[in-house]
């Protein structure tokens, strides 16, 4: 759900994808909206908010910035520098060049993708507008092979089927009950307790399911 901001009225929505099981491999992703009616202070405030959150690789940023007086590609003539300079001082790049609002009297790019250095779309194209919408759709492909996708090993599954149930319950009839479960305080703890207790067991005594090759492999 996008978050209203009063500092600049933005709406921001963002949210990581996980390519690998390392945290650091990750693509982090911005929708925003910014109100056309925002004013140069609203809209550094926007910036500033935007520059503190959004890492230099690794991201896309994506949405309806309002700001129809900048013309796509940059050129040095171009208005509202602020949003140009934070783009360059984190080395993004826009890709959108075609207008994404078509009216009778004006054709303006009001609806942005924004790429950290590192992500190059191999193809960006409009798409007709959602409902009653006066805006075109943007659809775009980001290959994201150039993140690094370090192996992932899976965790050890157990073959409970093979488990040596007479020991485990011999180990289990070993086990005090009544003094462990009248040092904790409530059912939650007795449980924690006891399922604990079961996975070391079964963690012990269950033999480990051999790996199997993978016959496919899930492209991006």
């Amino acid at each position: 759900m996008p978050y209203h901001y009063p500092l600049h009225r933005s709406e921001i929505l963002a949210f990581q994808i996980f390519v690998g099981s390392n945290v650091n491999d990750s693509l982090t992703a911005f929708l925003v909206y910014r109100p056309p009616d925002c004013n140069a202070i609203e809209t550094a405030n926007l910036i500033t908010h935007l520059d503190a959150y959004m890492p230099l690789t690794s991201t896309i940023c994506v949405g309806d910035f309002n700001l129809p007086a900048i013309s796509w590609p940059l050129s040095s003539t171009s208005p509202h520098h602020d949003f140009i300079d934070f783009l360059r001082s984190k080395d993004y790049r826009q890709w959108v060049e075609f207008p994404t609002r078509i009216t009778s009297s004006t054709s303006t790019i009001l609806d942005l993708v924004i790429m950290s250095h590192n992500l190059t779309p191999v193809e960006i194209t409009p798409q007709p507008g959602l409902l009653n919408s006066d805006h075109l759709g943007i659809s775009f492909v980001v290959p994201i092979h150039n993140i690094s996708l370090p192996h992932s090993p899976s965790a050890p599954k157990l073959w409970y089927r093979k488990c040596d149930f007479s020991l485990l319950n011999a180990r289990l009839a070993t086990l005090d009950w009544d003094l462990s479960f009248s040092t904790l305080p409530g059912v939650s703890d007795k449980y924690s307790f006891l399922i604990n207790i079961l996975n070391e067991l079964l963690t012990e005594l269950c033999p480990r399911i051999p790996e199997r090759p993978m016959s496919k492999v899930c492209p991006y």
